[in-house]
């Protein structure tokens, strides 16, 4: 409930347009989003799958399970699941958001997945995607010379596009990704070849 919150998946359908109620489906392919949410200090990418009217099934840890939001007044959401139904109050804040469920109150933090991860992306030789997403745009290949913090790559996830700049002044050795690929968090996107003094010693 908390990554379909994050993603804006909860939203109540707005009129009678059937297409409303195709929260995150495609026509074209079945839609997968991630979000990148932080319960009890561990970080999670959960991998949603949007299967029109209202049903997503969501890649968990303990697997695959089937959701079916049944309704959804403001922050109180009924839903169903492994033929279970229950409901679910989820409140946001101003930096996550708090599931009260049978009782229980579960807070939930959405980090910025550009804050620490993305100067991990950036560091050393490689440029690594910092959460699982879809490159979008390459803005260079191998051979090319670049500058430090030059925009090399776009990654679309969680509905925004997040621009990793080169780690340093060099020249690209491998591209290791196209345009239009979806990959996985670490994913190495590109590399940059040795640096004359690296390649003496």
């Amino acid at each position: 409930l908390a990554a379909l919150t994050a993603l804006g998946l909860t939203r109540p359908a707005a009129g009678n347009d059937p297409f409303e109620t195709l929260a995150g489906w495609r026509i074209w392919s079945a839609s997968r989003q991630f979000a990148l949410l932080e319960v009890a200090g561990e970080r999670r990418d959960v991998e949603v799958h949007a299967r029109g009217h209202q049903r997503f099934a969501m890649h968990l840890k303990g697997g695959i399970r089937d959701y079916t939001l049944i309704n959804v007044d403001g922050g109180t959401i009924t839903y169903e699941s492994e033929g279970h139904r229950a409901r679910a109050v989820v409140v946001k804040g101003s930096k996550g958001l708090t599931v009260f469920l049978n009782g229980n109150a579960f807070p939930v933090s959405l980090p910025d997945a550009l804050s620490a991860d993305e100067e991990a992306a950036g560091a050393g030789d490689q440029l690594v995607a910092p959460m699982p997403g879809l490159v979008k745009v390459l803005t260079a290949k191998a051979g090319d010379t670049v500058s430090k913090e030059q925009p090399l790559v776009i990654l679309e996830a969680m509905k925004m596009e997040h621009t990793l700049k080169a780690p340093r002044d060099g020249v690209i050795g491998e591209v290791l990704v196209s345009e239009g690929e979806q990959v996985t968090d670490g994913t190495i996107l590109l590399a940059l070849a040795e640096e004359e003094s690296d390649a003496a010693a």
